[in-house]
């Protein structure tokens, strides 16, 4: 089921990432995001992929492409909540913010959104998907004439929550 989750998972970013993709911009760079996958991939690995980072501040690195900008947060001890930190080196992946620049109605990304739970957000017009399950987190904008994309956020699967996130001792 872990697997399938994975697989799952890469083909909705990577859907949604080509839906969002800029003309002329190569396949190698649409395929990149796919293989960022939280508590797995590496600094050395993002940075391969996507380049350098146009800024980076401690354990948070921000890359910038055609079609949006990457927000990375790496790192072993980066709370995983109130009740537990990351069980993983300080140049591994832990979370990603992807934040188109291309509008995207989230009608488009193919994401099946029966796996999600839909929230109200304190803007009316904002709204969360969130699957714990997938480890990912869709924010939109309701713009009257569909949902636009404003951000998608990896994080770690509810599986992977269980086997790498380690009890703080207060």
């Amino acid at each position: 089921m872990k697997k399938v989750v994975r697989y799952y998972a890469a083909f909705c970013l990577s859907t949604f990432l080509a839906v969002s993709a800029v003309n002329g911009q190569s396949n190698q760079e649409k395929e990149a995001w796919r293989r960022i996958v939280p508590l797995v991939t590496n600094a050395v690995q993002v940075e391969k992929n996507l380049g350098a980072p146009m800024s980076r501040n401690g354990k948070v690195s921000i890359y910038d492409t055609r079609e949006a900008r990457i927000t990375v947060w790496y790192g072993g001890g980066k709370s995983a909540g109130e009740e537990c930190v990351w069980d993983v080196s300080d140049d591994t992946v832990v979370s990603v913010v992807v934040s188109p620049k291309i509008q995207t109605e989230l009608a488009r990304v193919g994401f099946d959104l029966t796996l999600f739970t839909k929230k109200g957000t304190n803007d009316s017009d904002v709204w969360n998907y969130v699957s714990e399950e997938l480890g990912i987190g869709i924010e939109t904008y309701d713009s009257g004439e569909g949902e636009i994309v404003l951000f998608l956020q990896l994080s770690p699967t509810a599986t992977d929550r269980k086997r790498k996130c380690i009890p703080q001792t207060h």
